[in-house]
């Protein structure tokens, strides 16, 4: 099952508001223009996450992995998980905003740069923090 970024369009289109000042009726093609608008956010959104990681920053979380759990990207444990060592209830929260949690209910399922990714994402977004971070 592939990770939803993006809202379907019958959602955006119930997300858009039939009218506007004083109950006028918007029209179809304002109505087009909204959906259009909120299409091309949501899909500006997905390209991002989707993007190339620059080989330094794959680098870097490689070294916090050396660190923090030997580099085992498939560890499992009752608390943390991944090579980064995510708390597990950490991983749910990213992955579930990065709409990666369906796919990857935990960190240790996730490939390496998934993991690397959802890392980057709370540590830019959260101030996540790894004990390894800066060693």
């Amino acid at each position: 099952m592939a990770a939803r970024v993006a809202p379907s369009l019958l959602e955006l289109r119930r997300a858009v508001p039939t009218s506007h000042r004083g109950g006028q009726a918007m029209t179809g093609r304002r109505v087009a223009l909204a959906l259009l608008a909120a299409y091309m956010a949501a899909l500006a959104i997905a390209v991002k996450a989707h993007a190339k990681l620059p080989a330094a920053t794959v680098a870097f979380w490689d070294r916090v992995a050396a660190c923090e759990t030997g580099g085992r990207w498939t560890m499992h444990g009752s608390t943390y998980s991944g090579g980064l060592g995510f708390y597990n209830r950490t991983w749910e929260w990213w992955a579930r905003e990065l709409g990666l949690l369906d796919r990857y209910r935990s960190a240790d399922r996730a490939p390496r740069l998934v993991q690397i990714r959802v890392a980057e994402y709370g540590l830019n977004t959260h101030r996540g923090y790894w004990g390894c971070l800066h060693r």
